[in-house]
């Protein structure tokens, strides 16, 4: 793709990419020096790959909610393992929705996104590593009448992540004595 200067911008899409494929960037950067009748060309490498397929039948779901903890399962992970891509690691992360308040879409996203840009964010994104072995986990220690949402998400050592399913939601029941 070559793009000429009346055409630059910061950030570009390459659609039509396979999913679980590694690939390589090159930039070039050409400045024209016209007074001192020189042209400087600067060349940026990088490397990325796109997101693995998960088959059609995963799932992520909420066993059981309890006064003070949430135990969820999911499909089996290891067959991420054997695909021809770098490490990644897969996380659990869980938030406390304060007042209600519930996101829909990209919200782990733009939490993240508050989280970069402002330094901290209004809701505290607890994360914990999974094994690719694991299927099923017991978050322990939630609060009583609580509502939490659970996402398991996979991270590229470069920065990049992803969710695996869909986020749950769970409703930690109010203690009756």
């Amino acid at each position: 793709m070559n793009v000429g200067s009346a055409e630059v911008k910061s950030q570009y899409t390459v659609r039509g990419l396979h999913p679980g494929t590694r690939f390589r960037i090159k930039a070039v950067v050409t400045t024209v020096l016209k007074d001192l009748n020189i042209t400087v060309k600067q060349s940026l490498y990088t490397s990325a790959e796109t997101v693995p397929p998960l088959p059609p039948s995963f799932s992520f779901d909420l066993v059981q909610v309890a006064e003070q903890q949430v135990e969820l399962w999911w499909s089996d992970l290891s067959g991420l393992n054997s695909l021809n891509i770098s490490s990644f690691e897969i996380l659990l992360q869980y938030w406390e929705e304060k007042d209600g308040e519930l996101f829909q879409g990209e919200h782990i996203e733009r939490i993240q996104a508050d989280k970069k840009e402002n330094g901290s964010s209004a809701k505290k994104v607890v994360e914990v590593p999974i094994s690719l072995s694991s299927r099923r986990v017991t978050v322990a220690g939630l609060s009583p009448g609580s509502i939490y949402c659970f996402a398991l998400r996979a991270a590229h050592p470069d920065g990049s992540s992803w969710t695996v399913g869909q986020t749950q939601t769970a409703y930690t029941s109010q203690s009756t004595a």
